[in-house]
């Protein structure tokens, strides 16, 4: 909120989670982070993210959306100048899973969307979706 102005965030939990979720640290962090720095930090008035937990088909599933620019769009930029970074957050959640479903049997996913490209989207933005047996 200091870096933006008209920020606003929300953390959501269906109240028919279980009492108790272990889930391995760090995964949602690099999303959020991302959502900020590539989604909301290029958007224009509005900037709204919002995290939400719920269970579906015996997965808890947590969605990390904004209301920015989309990661299409996003990408796009990024490839039309310079890198001096290179972003690793993707790439070591995408690793962290494999190796908890290869050892854990989990079944694990993480899926990022356009949320522009969703049938009856009329919105911009991106949404993470991470999905875990549990």
């Amino acid at each position: 909120k200091i870096r933006f102005e008209q920020f606003s965030y929300s953390i959501e939990a269906d109240e028919d989670l279980p009492d108790e979720i272990r889930m391995a640290p760090m995964l949602i962090q690099p999303l959020v982070e991302n959502s900020i720095w590539h989604g909301l930090r290029n958007k224009n008035g509005e900037k709204k993210l919002t995290i939400r937990f719920y269970v579906k088909d015996q997965q808890l599933v947590c969605e990390i959306g904004d209301n920015g620019i989309g990661i299409r769009q996003s990408i796009n930029e990024r490839s039309a100048r310079p890198q001096a970074h290179q972003s690793l957050g993707i790439a070591n959640i995408r690793e962290r899973l494999k190796v908890l479903n290869e050892k854990y049997s989990m079944n694990s996913s993480l899926e990022i969307v356009d949320t522009s490209e969703q049938p009856g989207s009329n919105s911009s933005g991106t949404m993470a979706i991470l999905r875990f047996n549990i």
